[in-house]
């Protein structure tokens, strides 16, 4: 349960920070796929941003969107991404480590119960 605040805390700091943290979903095994900076340039472009960075950790891929420069300012340097790539990356990996720990907890209840219904079952056989 700590790591999905966390999760969260680092979500809305990384969000805070000029970033923008799309959705994660389960990390998988394999490559990631070459469509994924595609994916996210749409996604920066469509909330009105431009793509700053693509996170990948651990076969999972973040978006770090930016606010573009602004043009009427000139010389003014634009916003470093680094804080929010950190951030998303941070998201990511606590997302796959709560993701890992639920499979623990769901593998353990599943053992336990099978416990319980060998040892109800042994129980049940009447003794010689």
């Amino acid at each position: 349960m700590k790591i999905v605040g966390f999760a969260a805390s680092v979500a809305v700091a990384g969000a805070a920070l000029v970033g923008c943290i799309p959705p994660v979903s389960k990390a998988v095994v394999g490559p990631v796929p070459a469509e994924r900076g595609q994916e996210c340039r749409a996604a920066c472009t469509a909330l009105g941003m431009q793509l700053s960075q693509v996170v990948l950790i651990m076969n999972s891929a973040g978006c770090v969107c930016q606010v573009p420069p602004d043009p009427t300012t000139p010389g003014a340097a634009p916003p470093s991404g680094g804080a929010s790539a950190a951030a998303g990356g941070a998201a990511i990996a606590a997302t796959v480590a709560a993701e890992r720990e639920a499979e623990r907890a769901r593998a353990d209840q599943e053992r336990r119960r099978k416990d319980h219904a060998e040892e109800q079952q042994k129980q049940q056989q009447p003794q010689h």
